[in-house]
């Protein structure tokens, strides 16, 4: 036993040295311009460095390889809305507004009326209210710190004629802000096939907005990811034209539902539709990487850019000022099943608190900064990205202004493996509430270093599915429970939640004290804002986005292309692989 605790210290010992050589301190690093990717439903399986063995992730893969892996990463919500606002402000959800009143499941399509106040739990179009826009967010500090700041893709944060990215510190944005289910839905797989949801088809199209005007409705979806691209290559080309360093939060559609997909990828995966809706998604960070090995030199180009495809890019050369972070805003949406991502070894998904709702992949890559092929396992949350980032760019939070993430770069460059918020983890559920949690916090549950308690459980649409082997607490029939013996789990040793500790047991009692000690303290520093602003009235049809305001017949009248044509898939549908499977 002597032998074996000195050799562990030998080898722990020989692990931290082999991070930390070649990573720099903070006051001697570079300060890098920061690519911020953010995916849609992409559970913690989903991806080939995470362990899925079908999916086709050559270049997401490769930020692992080139970069760090993290195992115990959380973002700050089990579902879309509430968890953007928590990456973009550093706040949790409710602190900011993005919350229900007494709402504990989703409208039904019916109640989406003119006089309606019923929660989806996310902004969709025509509702009313959005993130209030005296939020400071990602955007506005490095706006402050005297980057070009850009949004491409999916906002959700609220209405684009009172909350959109321009509000929060972003000079330009390009993209449709919410969810492209929310729209009449044509063809999503190359060269015409249709969408396995039918989507609102009473609603208007999907827009996309450059900056705070609509240019095209409805948008394709077999080019949109093409237009994204092109987008951002113009954004940087300015950046590295001007001599700027740029911050850019890339917020992708891929994978939540409905999947599309363009020629390069349609029928190329063995994992069907899914599959080549994540390909796409691996397609468009292959060309992200390559805008970033490439930022500032001088043959990029400045207006524009449509970086060739390629199977993989090599992330090692020419970028060493562009930290890359990807992940997640919540788990895989089980309820779509094999068309709904993949949890991996947690437990439920999407809309739940336990592990597969909110623990999702992070991966880190910044050339010549960070190492290579390490796995981080401290516990970090989406919380922490914003003063984390905002400390690696050289900048501070101002006094006074309240967070609920702590600065953790050491952690996110891999020079440490110690968590500074000491394996602290609180999780609100899809429709959080006031009223409802521990202390009236809405805290369902806690992690405290290796232990989790759950004191109220409940399931969510979101992780139903209709198979007879469902776990009863992941579906919408798990009806909210206040438990009167909690649960608790050794998250370390069962990350799967799978085996709850004995109530009689020491580690039991240890394990709720912990969590309970986590909870209360949250609970303490927290404050609501002061309505809920996910039901902040009615559901307007005519608040949805129309390029022809008044116009009629509504909606199909919302139909304009003030920004040319839609470019052609860069390919045509690519032949059926032999491994090929539609689902």
């Amino acid at each position: 036993r002597k032998w074996q605790g000195l050799i562990q210290r030998m080898l722990r010992a020989a692990w931290l040295s082999g991070l930390l050589c070649g990573v720099l301190a903070m006051e001697d690093r570079p300060r890098p311009s920061v690519l911020l990717i953010h995916a849609d439903d992409l559970g913690y399986g989903d991806l080939g460095s995470y362990g899925h063995p079908t999916s086709v992730t050559p270049n997401i893969d490769r930020l692992a390889t080139d970069g760090l892996r993290f195992t115990q990463f959380y973002s700050a919500s089990p579902v879309c809305s509430p968890s953007r606002a928590g990456l973009l402000t550093g706040r949790f959800p409710a602190r900011v507004g993005a919350y229900c009143d007494n709402n504990t499941d989703a409208c039904a399509a019916t109640e989406m009326s003119g006089t309606a106040h019923c929660c989806v739990g996310v902004w969709e179009p025509g509702m009313p209210g959005g993130v209030p826009t005296t939020q400071k967010t990602l955007g506005t500090f490095f706006k402050q710190l005297g980057y070009r700041t850009g949004a491409i893709g999916k906002w959700h944060l609220g209405g684009m004629e009172q909350h959109a990215p321009s509000q929060f510190g972003f000079d330009e944005y390009f993209g449709c802000p919410h969810g492209l289910g929310a729209c009449p839905l044509a063809a999503c797989f190359c060269p015409n096939e249709g969408c396995a949801i039918a989507g609102h088809t009473n609603w208007t199209g999907c827009p996309i907005y450059a900056n705070e005007t609509i240019v095209t409705q409805p948008l394709d979806m077999l080019s949109v990811s093409g237009r994204y691209i092109s987008a951002a290559a113009s954004f940087i080309g300015r950046a590295a034209a001007n001599g700027e360093q740029f911050f850019l939060y890339y917020a992708s559609h891929h994978v939540h539902s409905p999947q599309f997909a363009g020629g390069d990828t349609t029928n190329t995966t063995a994992r069907g539709r899914f599959g080549d809706s994540l390909a796409e998604l691996d397609a468009s960070v292959g060309h992200l990487m390559a805008l970033a090995a490439n930022f500032g030199s001088p043959t990029q180009k400045m207006q524009g850019e449509q970086t060739p495809r390629q199977e993989t890019v090599d992330t090692s050369g020419g970028g060493a000022g562009v930290l890359t972070v990807l992940t997640s805003d919540n788990g895989p949406s089980l309820r779509n099943e094999v068309r709904g991502g993949n949890a991996g070894l947690l437990r439920c998904g999407k809309g739940t608190t336990f592990e597969g709702g909110t623990r999702v992949p992070l991966l880190v890559h910044w050339p010549g900064q960070t190492p290579t092929a390490a796995i981080v396992r401290g516990v970090m949350t989406s919380l922490d990205l914003l003063p984390t980032l905002v400390t690696i760019a050289g900048g501070s939070v101002p006094a006074g202004w309240v967070l609920d993430g702590v600065p953790a770069p050491d952690l996110l460059l891999g020079a440490s493996e110690n968590s500074p918020r000491n394996g602290e983890v609180v999780y609100f559920p899809q429709f959080a509430q006031q009223s409802r949690g521990v202390n009236g916090s809405g805290i369902y549950a806690a992690r405290a270093g290796r232990w989790k308690a759950h004191w109220i459980t409940q399931g969510s649409l979101q992780s139903g599915t209709s198979s007879p082997n469902a776990d009863p607490l992941c579906g919408p029939s798990a009806a909210y429970t206040v438990l009167t013996t909690p649960l608790v789990f050794d998250i370390e040793l069962d990350p799967s939640e799978a085996y709850p500790l004995d109530p009689t047991t020491g580690d039991y009692a240890e394990g709720l004290a912990a969590a309970t000690a986590v909870a209360q303290r949250h609970a303490a520093r927290m404050e609501w804002w002061e309505e809920p602003l996910l039901t902040a009235g009615p559901w307007s049809a005519r608040g949805q986005p129309c390029c022809n305001p008044g116009c009629t017949p509504f909606p199909s009248c919302c139909c304009c292309d003030k920004d040319g044509p839609d470019p052609p898939p860069a390919e045509p549908c690519a032949p059926k692989r032999q491994w090929y499977r539609q689902q």
